[in-house]
């Protein structure tokens, strides 16, 4: 859990959070240790999750049933600690304290939410929403995205040499998936050679070159770089033409499939 939460802070999801730091205005997640219960008294004790050193704090609060137990999980802001009844998995929110109520009936924000309206399926088939978006997302590279990794302006070597470094110590800090990545791009000025900011699709092919730029059929190297752990091949930096189709699509076949369309006269 501290590891996730860490990498959540690195990746910038948590733009106001920093790891090991809290506010009183925010919440921030426990792990109870202990419940010392006497008659309705409880004492708890729990460790903060954003904490190098292992941080704990102790509270108190009143409830006619144990409520809390070690390895529970809980939220505290200032003086509030809310938590998931496990019995009813309704959230309740109490004073530190004060008494724990556990209502009979749920709160209203439980409440369940109306149906969505979906719109009729036409003729010839079903819809499937998720596959057509993985199918967005992993389809072949085309033409127009070329552009993203080579043009006039930004050659594909010099792309590749500036975003290499920073990519992989973005990967050392955990952060590795395609969306994270292009968030982290985008927030720190880096655009692609068109100068457009980077979406989750051409991350994903600009990670397949860092990562896999030998292509699947490379082979293994030998002598003095296989000892180091280096690839005998990298991928060639000397500016490609931007009229070159075929030469683009040769160097970034490391990417995957590469569609080519042929316009008609």
């Amino acid at each position: 859990m501290q590891e996730l939460i860490f990498a959540a802070s690195v990746a910038g999801l948590s733009p106001n959070k920093v790891f090991g730091q809290r506010a009183p205005d925010e919440w921030t997640m426990l792990l109870v240790l202990a419940v010392d219960r006497d008659g309705e008294d409880n004492v708890v004790t729990a460790e903060f999750l954003d904490s190098r050193e292992g941080e704990t704090t102790k509270f108190s609060c009143r409830s006619e049933i144990p409520i809390l137990e070690a390895a529970d999980f809980i939220n505290m802001k200032g003086d509030q600690v809310s938590f998931v009844h496990k019995d009813s998995l309704w959230p309740i929110t109490f004073t530190i304290g004060g008494t724990v109520e556990i209502p009979k009936e749920p709160p209203p924000d439980t409440a369940p939410t109306p149906p969505v309206r979906k719109d009729p399926t036409p003729k010839g088939g079903l819809i499937r929403p998720l596959e057509k978006k993985k199918e967005e997302f992993w389809g072949p590279m085309t033409e127009a995205e070329m552009v993203h990794f080579n043009s006039d302006a930004v050659g594909l070597g010099d792309l590749f040499a500036k975003l290499e470094p920073i990519v992989k110590a973005y990967a050392r800090e955990h952060t590795r998936k395609p969306p994270d990545v292009s968030k982290r791009l985008n927030a720190e000025g880096h655009r692609t050679a068109a100068g457009d900011e980077w979406t989750p699709r051409l991350v994903r092919f600009l990670l397949a070159l860092m990562f896999n730029d030998s292509g699947k059929n490379a082979q293994p190297p030998v002598g003095p770089e296989a000892m180091s752990g280096r690839r005998s091949e990298r991928p060639e930096t000397a500016p490609v033409a931007m009229d070159d189709k075929d030469e683009i699509a040769r160097r970034l076949s490391s990417l995957g499939r590469v569609t080519m369309t042929k316009n008609s006269s």
